[in-house]
């Protein structure tokens, strides 16, 4: 009985203790720290908690989980989360997850741990280290390499020099001296952790220093020296069946090869390299590469060309888009570099196709391109200003979205820098609360003499109470929480769709005018579909929306509906006098899924000329919405549609319905959706659909 009771109390204590409240719960959160404050008064209940959770092999990583970045040894820097379960805090633990996904959210995590630990009294100076650890990756990450120097130098000074954290450090710190290209530095650091590694014992350790020590060498021109490390290497990634890693050695001892003029060994090298990695990875398409300046060099241009149509072939048998492009892309080059014009036409126009299917905008003005300097060679002067135009749209189109891309780039990077600047500050602001640490142990020494004192049972008593009501709390509240948030997100992404007949058929209508050479009409068309399109994108951000932005919505699509569809309808679009449609707001895009559905399935089926009629008043605290139609109505439109066609409900009002729901159970309203025959009794009966939105 004792034990199971005191492992309850441990798991909540390390659960209470570590995890953070999410801020949506807000001062739900008040019972907790209360508790929290209970038990840590209970010092030496305290004490027995954790001598229990070290004999029941219970410790909070448990609990928490924790990032393990998977181990390489390629020139990329490891992002390894620095091994230490008194650190398994939540937002560290984060931080190391958003390391190479979001480095932004990973510094803000960083910033966030360091403000908390700036108002705590006591200094912990592994917690800092880990932060200036990450804090130096991301900055690898980022290629600012004398910062991040800086921040994994400070690191490693928060660190026992016996420790797993310092050991590690000294991985990214190598590398960045040999990126910033300070041979000796590199050197020196990656021999000491080719020493720690063989003594811990470290085979992936002592591999990644060997890479590098190797690389080093290999621009020193070396070649002896660099050659023995990757043999070294070869030797250890085959026994540790460690493929990617013997695929990158192979490939660096190839280039060494190369370097020393041996063309057929540094073949076998590279093709090695390429057989232990996959089709078109880094390492693959680097060994291509070599092999290629290779037969340039060294061999004819006939097996050149024969290389390079095999490396296609075999992103064609994979099915590998983007490497059937890579390649192709360099075969093109080879025909074009050895006047095959023929040959080279048939590449271009290949990977033109291959670019346009997967919108790659820079292998399709290098297509063009090099497509319009081709046909000037070959005489085809009409061929090659067609060309050169195409290219003159796709540049215009790839430079937009450079542009773009550039400023998301400042941006991000002006954010990076402000993090810095204040995790900078934080930095010395964390020195000074060191020395209040004297303070702090001796007001420890104080409270324990007190807590000793406390009753046992009576605050455990207190204690599971209170925790059990907080847990209920808890529950019911996240529960609730998790709901709202599945229907907004559920919300969200039905406000976002538009019936797909409309869109296409808007544009076939452009393609119909463009065919007819109506040029006018075409643009005007497209300007009013454009229009139409920003403003329903623009109204899907929002759960409301004032009702003359809908209107003017409404207005729109009734307008390019009777545009291309003059002869089957006129309209007419009546708004009471007594509305005020600036006033009052409704949930967007309820009433045109109707409206197109009277059109398509009601009057564009009717022989003679019809008539849609809409209306939108307001009868007390409702706003009521009439659309009227006298077309052929709905159970003759159910029955010329195709069996396909039966078989599917309408995307536009299963929509509807969705939202519906979803709306009037968030808000705890009515909004009502009645559809029925107009005149029952004539044979085009026509639809009435009356919705009716109360006011708010």
């Amino acid at each position: 009985m004792v034990k199971p009771f005191f492992k309850l109390i441990n798991t909540i204590y390390v659960f209470l203790f570590f995890v953070k409240p999410n801020t949506s719960v807000g001062t739900d959160f008040v019972l907790i720290k209360i508790v929290v404050k209970f038990v840590t008064m209970c010092r030496w209940l305290q004490i027995l908690v954790w001598a229990f959770c070290l004999l029941s092999s219970i410790d909070t990583i448990a609990i928490q989980g924790k990032y393990k970045s998977p181990e390489t040894i390629t020139p990329k820097i490891i992002f390894k989360r620095l091994e230490n379960p008194l650190f398994s805090l939540p937002k560290l633990d984060s931080s190391y997850k958003y390391l190479e996904l979001n480095p932004l959210k990973s510094l803000t995590f960083v910033e966030e741990v360091l403000t908390e630990l700036s108002k705590q009294i006591k200094y912990n100076k592994s917690i800092h280290g880990h932060c200036y650890y990450i804090t130096g990756l991301i900055n690898i990450n980022l290629k600012s390499y004398e910062e991040a120097a800086n921040y994994i130098s400070k690191a490693r000074t928060y660190f026992d020099e016996s420790s797993q954290e310092n050991y590690l450090v000294n991985k990214p710190l190598a590398y960045i001296y040999e990126l910033l290209k300070e041979n000796g530095m590199a050197l020196e650091h990656y021999k000491k952790f080719a020493n720690r590694s063989i003594s811990r014992k470290d085979t992936l350790g002592l591999i990644y220093a060997n890479s590098g020590m190797a690389r080093v060498f290999q621009r020193q021109r070396k070649l002896k020296k660099a050659r023995k490390l990757n043999i070294d290497n070869l030797k250890l990634q085959k026994e540790n069946n460690d493929k990617k890693g013997y695929a990158f050695t192979s490939n660096s001892l190839g280039q060494i090869s190369t370097q020393e003029n041996k063309p057929e060994e540094a073949i076998e090298y590279f093709n090695r390299a390429k057989s232990n990695t996959k089709l078109n990875s880094k390492e693959y398409l680097n060994s291509n590469y070599e092999l290629r300046n290779i037969y340039k060099n060294d061999y004819g241009v006939e097996e050149l060309v024969e290389f390079q149509k095999n490396e296609v072939l075999n992103s064609l048998n994979a099915k590998d888009t983007i490497g059937i492009l890579i390649e192709g892309n360099e075969l093109s080059n080879i025909y074009v570099q050895n006047e095959k014009w023929d040959e080279a036409i048939k590449s271009i126009n290949d990977n033109i196709t291959i670019a346009q299917e997967i919108n790659d905008l820079e292998k399709l003005s290098e297509g063009y391109k090099t497509l319009s300097k081709v046909y000037t060679k070959t005489g085809e002067k009409e061929k090659a200003l067609r060309t050169f135009e195409k290219y003159s749209k796709t540049v215009d189109s790839l430079n937009i979205q450079k542009e773009r891309l550039l400023f998301e780039k400042i941006a991000f990077y002006q954010t990076i820098n402000e993090k810095q600047k204040r995790i900078a500050a934080l930095k010395k602001e964390a020195e000074l609360n060191e020395r209040q640490l004297e303070v702090y142990e001796k007001n420890e020494e104080l409270q324990q003499k007190t807590i000793a004192q406390q009753s046992l049972l009576n605050y455990l008593l207190i204690a599971l109470l209170l925790i059990l009501i907080t847990t209920s709390i808890l529950i019911y509240k996240s529960a609730k929480q998790k709901k709202i948030a599945n229907q907004l997100l559920a919300l969200k992404s039905l406000r976002t769709q538009m019936n797909p007949h409309f869109i296409f058929n808007a544009l076939n209508s452009v393609n119909t005018f463009i065919a007819s050479n109506d040029e006018r009409m075409a643009n005007k068309y497209l300007a009013d579909f454009s229009k139409l399109m920003r403003a329903v994108l623009e109204n899907s951000k929002h759960d409301l929306v004032p009702l003359e932005t809908e209107l003017a919505i409404i207005k729109l699509y009734l307008h390019l509906e009777h545009f291309r569809f003059k002869e089957k309808f006129s309209y007419d679009f009546e708004v009471g006098s007594d509305l005020k449609p600036d006033e009052v707001e409704i949930p967007p895009m309820l009433i045109q899924p109707y409206i197109e559905n009277a059109v398509w399935h009601g009057l564009r089926y009717k022989k003679q000329k019809g008539f849609l009629k809409l209306t939108c008043n307001r009868i007390g605290e409702n706003i009521v919405f009439s659309i009227e139609d006298n077309g052929i109505g709905r159970l003759r439109s159910q029955a010329i549609k195709t069996k396909n066609q039966q078989s599917e409900e309408s995307t536009g009002l299963k929509n509807i319905a969705q939202r519906l729901d979803i709306i009037n159970d968030l808000n705890n309203t009515n909004i009502k959706v009645e559809i029925n025959d107009a005149n029952p009794l004539q044979e085009d009966c026509g639809t009435l659909v009356c919705i009716n939105i109360p006011v708010k």
